[in-house]
Order: C-alpha cells, then sequence, then structure tokens
C-alpha cells in the first residue's frame, strides 16, 4: 500500500497537480519535480541549496539568486519557464555547480533573466534571449536572440541566436553568432563564426587550429568566418579570415598555411584573407608565412592601402590599387586545386594600379587562363621577374627596375606602352611560346640606344621559333607620369625564396611611411587617372 501511494504521488506531482511554492531541498524527495510557483529568494543564510530533483521556475515567477548564494544542481536541472536572477557581487560571487539550466519556449521565458558575478559550472542552454555580466563560466552557453554577454570569462564555448552583443569577454575557446550581432572589444582564442550583417570590432583573436582530413590530408581552420556584408574592423587577428560580401578594414591579419588533401599532395593555401562576393579590403596590415596573404576566390573586391606579405591571389575582379606588396605579389588568373578536382576557381578583370610590389619572385603574373589586367603605374621593384602575363593585358604607366627580367609574355595579347623599363640585369622583354609580333612602342628602357635595348629583348633573334618584340618608336627619356624610382621603403632583408616576417617595432613606421608615399604620390602622379 505505502509502494502504491508513493508511486501514486509521483504521478501527479510530476503532472504538475501538485506543485510546491516553498522550496526545501532537504526535505524534498529524492528524484520528484519541485515546482516553484510563487516569486522565490534564495538567500545567503540557507545556502547552500542542493537539488534532490529537478526544479521548475513557473510561467510568470522570478526566482532571485542573492550574492553569496552556493547552489548545487546535483547532476539535476533547473527548468525555467519565468525569469531566473542570479545577481552576485565582486566581493560575494555566487557559485552554481553541477546540472543544466535550461530555457522554456514561451514568449515570457528568459524575459529579464540575469547571471552577474556568478561562478557557472552548470551547462546553460536558453532559445530566448540572457543578460550575462561578469561572470566567469566555465562551461557551455547557449542563449538566443537579442542576449547580451559582456565582461565575462569564458572556458567553454559560446552560441548565440541573431542580434546578440558581445563584449569585452575573455573567451578562450570558439564563438558562434548568428544574423546582425555584434563582436566588440573582446580577446578570443578560439575560431569564431558569424552569421550575416555581424559586426567585429577591435577584437584579439588567435583561433588557428590544426586538423586532419582522413587518411593523411591537414591543414588549418581559419580563425574568423563571417556571413554576408559583415564588417570586420581594428582587430588583432591570427589565424585568418574568410568572408563573403562584407568590409575588412584596419585590421592587422596574420595567417595562412599550406594545405594538402588525403594522398599528401599540396592542393591549395590557406590564406591571411580570403573573400568572395562584393568585399572591400582597405589599410590593413596582412601577413601569410605560407599560404596567400590575400585569396579573392571569386566575385568583385577592392583591395587598397594594405601592407601585405606574401601574394594577394586573384581568380574573381578586383581594383587593387595603392597597396605595398612584398614576399609573393599579385597573381591574376585561374585557381585549379587538382587534388580534389571539385575545387575549381573561375577568372574575372583585374586592375592593378598605384601600388609599390616589392622581393617577389613574380611582382605581378597572370596565368593562361585569366581574365584581362589592366597594370599602370605601379612601382614594381626588385623582383626576380617584374611583370609574366599569359592571357590579355594593358601594361601601362609603370616603373620596372632593379629585376632580372622586367617583362615575361607568354601571350602577344599585350599592351606594353609608356613604361620605364630599367636596371634589369638578364632581360628587358622574354618572349615564351609567342610566335607572332608583340607591340611595346613608346616605352624609356633606360638609354636611346637601338642596338643595346634590342640585344636585351629575348625574341626571335634568339629562338627562331619565337615572334618579335617591336620597341620602336621609343620614349627618349623616363616618364613622368611613371612612378619614381628615387622612393624606397627601409625594407628588412629577403630574398623572394624566404619570407621573414616584419619585427614589430617595424610594423608602425612602415605602414606611416608607407601611407604617406601613397598620399603623395596619388597627389603628384596620379593626377590623371
Amino acid at each position: 500500500m505505502k509502494s502504491f501511494l508513493r508511486i501514486f504521488l509521483s504521478v501527479i506531482i510530476v503532472s504538475g497537480l501538485i506543485s510546491v511554492t516553498t522550496v526545501h531541498f532537504g526535505l524534498a524527495q529524492s528524484g520528484l519535480v519541485t515546482f516553484i510557483n510563487s516569486d522565490t529568494v534564495w538567500t545567503k543564510a540557507n545556502s547552500p541549496y542542493t537539488l534532490t530533483g529537478p526544479t521548475v521556475i513557473s510561467t510568470g515567477i522570478t526566482l532571485t539568486i542573492n550574492p553569496g548564494v552556493t547552489v548545487n544542481l546535483n547532476g539535476y536541472y533547473i527548468f525555467v519557464n519565468g525569469t531566473l536572477k542570479a545577481i552576485g557581487s565582486a566581493s560575494d560571487k555566487i557559485q552554481i555547480s553541477g546540472g543544466k539550466i535550461s530555457f522554456g519556449d514561451n514568449d515570457q521565458t528568459g524575459l529579464n533573466s540575469i547571471f552577474e558575478n556568478t561562478i557557472i559550472n552548470s551547462t546553460i542552454s536558453s532559445s530566448k534571449p540572457l543578460k550575462l555580466n561578469n561572470n566567469t563560466i566555465n562551461v557551455r552557453v547557449i542563449v538566443g536572440a537579442n542576449s547580451i554577454i559582456s565582461n565575462n570569462v569564458v572556458l567553454a564555448s559560446i552560441d548565440t541566436g541573431d542580434n546578440a552583443t558581445v563584449s569585452n569577454n575573455d573567451i578562450k575557446s570558439s564563438l558562434s553568432v548568428e544574423d546582425s550581432s555584434i563582436i566588440s572589444d573582446n580577446t578570443i582564442r578560439g575560431g569564431v563564426t558569424t552569421g550575416n550583417f555581424a559586426k567585429f570590432l577591435n577584437n584579439t583573436i588567435s583561433g588557428s587550429s590544426y586538423y586532419r582530413i582522413p587518411p593523411g590530408g591537414h591543414g588549418y581552420t581559419i580563425a574568423l568566418t563571417v556571413g554576408l556584408h559583415s564588417e570586420v574592423s581594428n582587430n588583432i587577428i591570427s589565424g585568418g579570415v574568410k568572408a563573403t560580401s562584407s568590409t575588412i578594414t584596419n585590421n592587422t591579419i596574420s595567417g595562412g598555411a599550406p594545405f594538402t588533401d588525403w594522398g599528401g599532395r599540396a592542393a591549395d593555401s590557406t590564406s591571411a584573407v580570403t573573400v568572395s562576393g562584393d568585399s572591400s579590403i582597405t589599410f590593413n596590415i596582412i601577413s601569410s608565412s605560407t599560404g596567400y596573404g590575400v585569396l579573392i576566390s571569386g566575385g568583385y573586391a577592392y583591395v587598397s592601402g594594405n601592407i601585405i606579405q606574401n601574394s594577394i591571389r586573384v581568380a574573381g575582379d578586383a581594383l587593387i590599387e595603392e597597396n605595398l606588396i612584398y614576399n609573393g605579389g599579385i597573381q591574376v588568373g585561374h585557381i585549379f586545386v587538382r587534388a580534389f578536382n571539385d575545387i575549381d576557381y573561375g577568372y574575372g578583370d583585374s586592375i592593378i594600379r598605384g601600388n609599390i610590389i616589392t622581393n617577389n619572385s613574380v611582382g605581378i603574373g597572370s596565368s593562361r587562363e585569366g581574365g584581362t589586367a589592366i597594370i599602370e603605374q605601379n612601382l614594381i621593384s626588385n623582383n626576380s621577374i617584374g611583370i609574366s602575363v599569359a592571357s590579355q593585358a594593358t601594361i601601362l604607366n609603370n616603373t620596372i627596375t632593379d629585376s632580372s627580367v622586367a617583362i615575361s609574355l607568354r601571350t602577344s595579347s599585350a599592351t606594353i606602352a609608356y613604361n620605364n623599363i630599367v636596371n634589369y640585369t638578364q632581360n628587358s622583354v622574354y618572349l615564351s611560346s609567342v610566335s607572332t609580333v608583340v607591340n611595346a612602342t613608346y616605352n624609356w628602357w633606360g638609354t636611346t640606344d637601338i642596338q643595346a635595348i634590342n640585344l636585351t629583348i629575348r625574341d626571335f633573334k634568339y629562338d627562331i621559333n619565337l615572334g618579335t618584340v617591336s620597341f620602336v618608336p621609343l620614349l627618349a627619356t623616363q616618364n613622368p607620369e611613371a612612378p619614381s624610382t628615387s622612393f624606397s621603403l627601409p625594407m628588412p632583408p629577403m630574398t623572394p625564396t624566404t619570407i621573414p616576417e616584419f619585427p614589430s617595432w617595424a610594423i608602425l613606421p612602415l605602414f606611416l611611411m608607407a601611407t604617406l608615399f601613397l598620399v603623395v604620390a596619388k597627389k603628384r602622379v596620379f593626377q590623371t587617372l
């Protein structure tokens, strides 16, 4: 009889037919559900509170946990259909451990719910908005749209809904937010993923992680991946950025690594910055040790005012102007990842204008499958090959200096005029697989000695299978509309085959000097654009 009565009472309590308004956990029967049906305060004087079964905060009801309270969920859960306020103080924090705190889906759930000055060792899960401020959070947190997460130390991952505000936190794991969220002034040690229309501002993030693709491929993840129409500004990012139709400005970004497939073959490279869609990359310091500095995998990109270590790789349309680019150059055209066969970046049209391109194997290059390239008013210096093109290109008003080969051509679809082509050690123009006439008239070659110029051009006279380069008439003096060779930046010692990092002390002065040069150059040299 006693056994039957116990079962009967358990059923009606779980069903909500019997409710508890005053909670005495020490007297509750182990495992039974406790319902809080009136506003309740847990005080320090009655602490600690140890659950002996699941606890439900009913709709319209508020449970307030005072400073200094210790709550042991004891492996059970608190289910919130009303409001939970755990508000400690800086000197007397609340401690919650064990089990889980979850929130229901009705319209009032989570309304005004807050965790503040609380040490949280219990998983929090809510599809409704919560406020978490100045807590130490050691377990995973999932919160709904419009949540506010600020001034916390977080050891585990955070996932939020739309319109979340995440600010001034020390997050030691990953962060994922949905559309229209604002992430600002955080230190983040894991990867970050956002939805569309996100703002990622003034953060420091080191989120790159090594991973393997069975049975043997490997590579590196990207630290920050943002959705469409997002803004990434004024951050320090280690691990790389991937964005679509977004704005990336005033950041310091490092990342990039080789990527191999399961057969161990080099397949592609991750990049410090990878963009597609209509994107803007401006006034950043971008470095990559082994991958690309910037990869434009599709769409249209505007790239301006940046300092970029390692290459800009362009498979879409791009306007690339007034950047300093070293140790990689600009590569325009088709990208096909052989090892996967299904990754086949297209190619588009590029304008490359007003840049300083130095210390590269190839300053500017294009593939045979590339689109058109307009290359104008760049200072291209100290490269093994200044310009190497295999697709249609217009090369105007550039200064190409201090290279082994100034211009290498694998196409006759090139216009070469009004350039200063000087201080080459091997060839001014080098033809490869071109059997027709190439027009290179109206350039300055560093001399007016036609015979001497002719000997520097590798064409039919060196290989009967090649075409000829027509270079007369020529300019009698250097073209003043091309950049001057008198300006030089204090570059660290390097060769095209090594990729050293700038010392930290050199970044700011280099950026300021580059900016000053570009402003002056734009005013004095590029007035004809």
